[in-house]
This record gives structure tokens, C-alpha cells and sequence, in this order.
């Protein structure tokens, strides 16, 4: 897995809980996540009534097991001393983040940070941020890089887990076309092989028993 497609993994599982609210199955599933680390950040356990914007994005790292690199606490203050500690904050407005990162508001301008959230998209200058306990639910806010709310950003270290091993290529799959990232995809995953040539006959039709091949193999990868 790539480093990109480490953080896009990152943002659509945070994605998957947009609507939960405070109290219902999803919110407590968050929670409950947190909880489960073996230690738990001071020794704290997190309740059902906490505050848990911070707790949102460390949550899901959990899920993923990338606790080494989405780091636990559920204190902005505390949270952001351990990113500055291994040199992974960038402080104010005007940084162009990734997807996967995280951004950190100070609402009442006074340079405490008090709430966090995750960047889903970039838009130009335009930021889609998502955020758990944002009216007691996870939503989404449109911000401008240059928004004076923005306290900074910490920097999860996605290209330490990602794998470095170059995507596989097909002869007749040219790098630029519209596919081919699709076609890449594919095959890192074994979900599809091509020939026994190196070529992947991208215009070929799809027998019956090829895509029987495809759908048991996704089925084995979803069962794992």
C-alpha cells in the first residue's frame, strides 16, 4: 500500500462515521476503540459523555493499527506537544496539508487549541475537514488554508508504514492512461493478474469464469 493510499484509507474509514452522534452505536464504537489500547494515554478511560473530537481521529488509527503513527491522547494541548516533540507540527494558517492530516483550531483566538479534526480534501485553497464532536456528532466544515481559526497542523508519518514497492506494470497499460492507477490497484491486490505475457489486454472482454476468479478473490480478501 502507498503512502497516498495509506492516508485515502485513513479518511474513508473516519468517513464511514459522518452522521454519528453522541450516544448512539457508532459514537460508543469510536469510543470503545480508544478504550481498547492496551494503555491507555495517563490512564485515562475515555466515558461516553467526554469530550472526543481528539479521541475521533486517534480512534480510528486504532481501528487501523496504525497506532505508531496516529498518536493517543485525547488532549489538543497534550496531543500537540508529542507531534512537536518528533517534529511532525507545523504551526499556523497557510500550510498546504494532505489528506490525513490533522488540523487544530483555536475558535476563541486566544493560542490555546481546543478542537481537531482530520483533512478529508483539498481544494485549491479550499479545505474539506472532518470532525468528530462537532455539535455532538461527526461532521464535515468547509475552511480556507488561510482561516485565522487554524491553530496549526499535526503530521501523522504515513510514508513510514507505507510500501514501497513499485505497483506492478502491464506492457499494454500506458502510465497516463485513465485506468491505469485503477489497473495497478487491482493488481497489488491480487485481485487481478493479466496475462502470463506481462500484458493485461485492457480492452479484452470479461469472461464468465474471469470474473468468477475476481469476485472469489475480493470475497477471500474481505473475509481476512
Amino acid at each position: 500500500m502507498t503512502e497516498l493510499e495509506l492516508r485515502k484509507l485513513y479518511v474513508d474509514t473516519l468517513r464511514g462515521y459522518l452522521g454519528a452522534r453522541e450516544g448512539d452505536e457508532r459514537h460508543r464504537e469510536l469510543i470503545d476503540y480508544y478504550n481498547s489500547m492496551p494503555v491507555l494515554p495517563r490512564g485515562y478511560k475515555m466515558t461516553y459523555t467526554a469530550d472526543w473530537c481528539v479521541a475521533t481521529a486517534v480512534a480510528v488509527g486504532v481501528k487501523l493499527g496504525l497506532e505508531s503513527i496516529i498518536l493517543a491522547e485525547c488532549s489538543c494541548t497534550r496531543l500537540i506537544a508529542m507531534y512537536k516533540a518528533i517534529g511532525r507540527f507545523v504551526e499556523g494558517a497557510g500550510y498546504l496539508p494532505q489528506i490525513g492530516d490533522f488540523v487544530i483550531y483555536d475558535w476563541q483566538g486566544d493560542a490555546d487549541p481546543d478542537h481537531w479534526g482530520t483533512v478529508a480534501e483539498v481544494e485549491g485553497d479550499m479545505l474539506v475537514i472532518i470532525e468528530g464532536n462537532m455539535a455532538d456528532r461527526v461532521d464535515t466544515r468547509l475552511i480556507t488554508l488561510d482561516d485565522p481559526r487554524i491553530y496549526g497542523y499535526c503530521l501523522p508519518d504515513y510514508a513510514s508504514m507505507a510500501d514501497r514497492e513499485p505497483a506492478p506494470v502491464f506492457v499494454d497499460v500506458p502510465q497516463d492512461a485513465w485506468y491505469a492507477e485503477a489497473v495497478a490497484y487491482c493488481a497489488r491486490h491480487e485481485l487481478m493478474v493479466g496475462r502470463e505475457d506481462g500484458s493485461f489486454d485492457p480492452l479484452a472482454p470479461v469472461t464468465r469464469a474471469e470474473l468468477a476468479a475476481v469476485v472469489q478473490r475480493l470475497h477471500q480478501a474481505l473475509s481476512e
